[in-house]
């Protein structure tokens, strides 16, 4: 059911949104996001996330700085598959971390898994993570291994989006230029 709803938003992208509930279900977790960030880095943009991190107070505090802390996508960016957020560092130094403080600490997130996902040559990304309280525990073994079975399906219907969302620049640029023409050719 998830798999399917995963491909059909990449044809529909109104289903984007219910997502990161189903991907936080499914795996055990309280809130998940699915952020794309262009090559040339900054926040991203979150493409699907759970009501707790489309809080705009949230939001704000990520956008500001919280994604230039953010420990979880750095090693992410250096590790093939999937992270666990434990496997990063010590839960008493993570908790210590600004990003802890700044970030995860008010929207109630202690425990994350996630990847990093290569959406183009160009250096496009995306972030998948799911997110647990610090009452629900670690991430257990099947957790991980359900996501590692899912994460080529989520890297496939990334990485389509992105083509196609191309292919529309492309199209909308050409109708553009052509509409810009003073005479029909």
């Amino acid at each position: 059911k998830f798999i399917r709803a995963l491909y059909g938003a990449v044809a529909d992208p109104a289903g984007w949104p219910a997502l990161a509930e189903a991907l936080a279900q499914l795996h055990g977790g309280h809130s998940a996001k699915i952020t794309v960030r262009d090559r040339f880095g900054g926040a991203g943009v979150p493409l699907t996330a759970t009501d707790n991190l489309l809080a705009v107070e949230h939001v704000y505090r990520y956008n500001s700085s919280g994604y230039k802390k953010n420990i979880w996508a750095e090693v992410a960016l250096t590790r093939p598959g999937l992270v666990l957020g434990s496997e990063s560092l010590p839960d008493s130094e993570f908790q210590r971390s600004e990003y802890y403080q700044e970030t995860c600490k008010p929207a109630g997130i202690f425990y994350a898994i996630g990847s990093a996902v290569a959406l183009s040559k160009q250096g496009d990304l995306a972030f998948i993570s799911v997110h647990r309280e610090h009452r629900y525990g670690y991430f257990e073994k099947r957790p991980k291994q359900q996501l590692e079975l899912l994460l080529p399906h989520l890297t496939q219907a990334l990485q389509l989006r992105a083509k196609l969302m191309g292919l529309d620049l492309v199209r909308n640029a050409s109708l553009a230029a052509l509409q810009a023409l003073a005479l029909g050719v």
